[in-house]
């Protein structure tokens, strides 16, 4: 949490290293997403020439901090009652209007944090399932395929040559 604070630190640099080395690669076109999940999201907003973010924060200066952004499709639970997803699709939006980023942010009320995760049920730990409760973490078929639907064309909209 400190590094996204401050827009810098390991974390950072690994990815930035990834998103470098996919780069080199003949196959690239030079255009690269990042998707990220809950706190991973974060991380894409601030690495990636368009970037997914789902039920992850958005900070408090989110115009300050959001300015010159890469386009960002977010998808957040209406139900999600974690700390970072329940206010930060507002925000988000309105930071990105304001500063005329292309985005496309959505709300899926019937959905709760995690909604794109569907895990195999022998790999849930106590803290896991206990987590679960707390967030509201649960997966949700037909906002999942929507939003899936949806990161995909907002990344061939913006990542093709």
């Amino acid at each position: 949490m400190r590094e996204i604070a401050a827009g810098q630190g390991r974390t950072f640099d690994d990815i930035d290293s990834v998103r470098r080395w996919l780069a080199r690669q003949a196959q690239c076109s030079g255009k690269i997403g990042v998707i990220g999940f809950c706190m991973g999201g974060a991380y894409a907003v601030a690495l990636a020439p368009a970037a997914s973010v789902n039920y992850g924060g958005c900070p408090k200066d989110a115009e300050q901090a959001l300015a010159g952004a890469c386009p960002i499709v977010g998808s957040y639970g209406g139900k999600d009652r974690s700390r970072m997803g329940r206010s930060a699709a507002p925000r988000l939006e309105q930071a990105l209007t304001a500063l005329g980023v292309d985005h496309d942010v959505k709300v899926y009320p019937g959905a709760g944090h995690g909604f794109l995760n569907d895990p195999d049920p022998a790999d849930a730990t106590l803290l896991l399932i206990f987590l679960a409760k707390i967030s509201g973490t649960r997966y949700h078929e037909p906002s999942a395929h929507d939003a899936r639907r949806r990161i995909a064309a907002f990344f061939g909209k913006h990542l093709k040559n």
